[in-house]
């Protein structure tokens, strides 16, 4: 900082925003007829050590209109970043294959290719390094260094070798490449299971793809960190990838089974069965189930239906029908990702449970508090700071419990997503969109409903 004097006149000049800026402030007495001239700014901003990046126009501006408020006299340049390192894949991480519907309204499931192979010595992914930064300068004439672009550390797991210069990835077997944590490549083998999973083969968990030509039966499990295809039908009691599910036959869970997938599940149909993507959901139909997504529920190839049971989906159900003349009982939901719901009923549900302790607490509190009235013994008396303990507890986590709901109600009520597409509805189907309400209560037709749908009705908060 700098600060002169020149006949009444006052010159303040101050570096600013760490070195990369400098302000010039001019005043004189009000009535004061004198003013500083360029010469005089110059060299007190010499005197200060500004050199680089002086505003020439300004400092003009400054003299011509006698401007006394602080203005922005110099200004530096910030270094920049270089670019970022950047990876490229030389496979496919994901592979989107729409099965193909055959002539009599089935959808073939059995020949999807989804899975990438690669052979020993395959090229599987290059590190293009981080760019050195541009230097910046500050007001006073100092160069600073732009650091580089932000970087980090290839890294080749199972199946796969790094080169010496840490840029290149190369398969070291024949197998399943995979992109792991944005930095780790590695392959893994397919396991083959040329019949079914029985009693011949017992439960499967392995670390790559499982591909099974038969079906599974009853009571046994299946669980891959890749894909899991089943040629047959599935009656497994677990099924559960990492990435997708793709089962032929169909999934039959006897009213036990799950199947659980990171990415997709794809089936000739759903019946009696958990179901639960953190992506879509592709079937021939759904029956009794309880199916939930974070994406997509297609039920568009073959009969189409969706009867029974729950189908809740993050984005979309999308069916030919959905339930049945009957007035099967059909519950739809969308536009809420399923896992927030579940977040929002359990913090209801243990709000209402936590307001019922506490009323029982209160009543036992009055209680004791009569008899005190008559005896006042220490005992009496410590029982009832007992239970101000408990109740105080309890009431905090009360109000706890019902900001959580509070908020994940905030989140469903304001989501803008959500699409119900039918060809039929069949009275006894609830739909619901996001916190919004629909009874079908007689046959409905081409039904595509959306947050916002006159047709649907607010339902009340949660929250106790």
């Amino acid at each position: 900082m700098g600060q002169g004097k020149e006949d009444g006149i006052k010159m303040r000049v101050e570096v600013i925003e760490q070195g990369f800026g400098a302000i010039l402030c001019v005043s004189a007495p009000e009535d004061s007829e004198e003013w500083v001239t360029r010469k005089q700014c110059e060299e007190k901003l010499q005197e200060t050590g500004i050199i680089f990046g002086i505003d020439r126009e300004m400092l003009k501006n400054v003299v011509d209109k006698r401007l006394s408020e602080p203005v922005k006299i110099a200004r530096g340049i910030k270094p920049r970043p270089g670019k970022k390192a950047k990876l490229q894949l030389h496979f496919v991480s994901e592979k989107k294959v729409k099965p193909r519907e055959r002539d009599d309204g089935t959808v073939d499931y059995h020949n999807l290719e989804m899975v990438e192979s690669v052979d020993v010595g395959q090229l599987l992914a290059t590190k293009e390094p981080p760019t050195p930064g541009e230097a910046g300068m500050t007001v006073r004439g100092d160069e600073i260094e732009g650091p580089y672009g932000k970087d980090f550390q290839l890294r080749a797991g199972n199946g796969a070798v790094l080169d010496e210069e840490g840029l290149r990835v190369h398969s070291e077997a024949s197998g399943h490449p995979v992109c792991e944590r944005g930095n780790r490549i590695s392959v893994y083998p397919i396991y083959r299971v040329k019949r079914n999973v029985d009693f011949g083969v017992g439960n499967v968990d392995f670390v790559g793809t499982v591909h099974i030509g038969g079906g599974v039966a009853s009571g046994f499990t299946v669980k891959a960190r890749g894909d899991i295809q089943v040629g047959g039908s599935s009656s497994a009691e677990q099924v559960t990838a990492g990435q997708d599910v793709i089962v032929g036959g169909g999934i039959q869970g006897l009213k036990r089974g799950r199947v659980e997938a990171g990415r997709d599940v794809r089936a000739r149909f759903i019946e009696n069965a958990y179901v639960m993507s953190e992506r879509n959901v592709h079937a021939g139909s759904i029956l009794h189930s309880q199916v939930e997504c974070r994406g997509r529920v297609e039920v568009s190839a073959g009969k189409g239906l969706i009867a029974g049971g729950a189908v809740r989906a993050g984005e979309a159900v999308v069916a030919k029908a959905i339930g049945t003349p009957l007035a099967t009982p059909t519950e739809i939901q969308v536009g809420t990702d399923p896992v927030v719901r579940k977040e929002m009923a359990k913090a209801v549900n243990d709000a209402k449970e936590c307001e019922r302790q506490i009323l029982q607490l209160e009543a036992q509190k009055e209680s004791i508090n009569s008899l005190q009235a008559f005896k006042g013994d220490d005992k009496q008396r410590a029982q009832t700071q007992r239970l101000e303990r408990r109740l105080r507890l309890l009431r905090e986590h009360f109000e706890e419990l019902n900001e959580i709901a509070e908020r994940l109600t905030e989140v469903i009520d304001n989501s803008d997503k959500g699409l119900v597409k039918a060809d039929i509805v069949h009275p006894g189907v609830r739909i619901h969109v996001g916190l919004s309400t629909m009874f079908v209560d007689e046959t409905r037709r081409n039904l595509h409903l959306q947050p916002g749908s006159s047709e649907l009705v607010k339902e009340e908060s949660p929250c106790p």
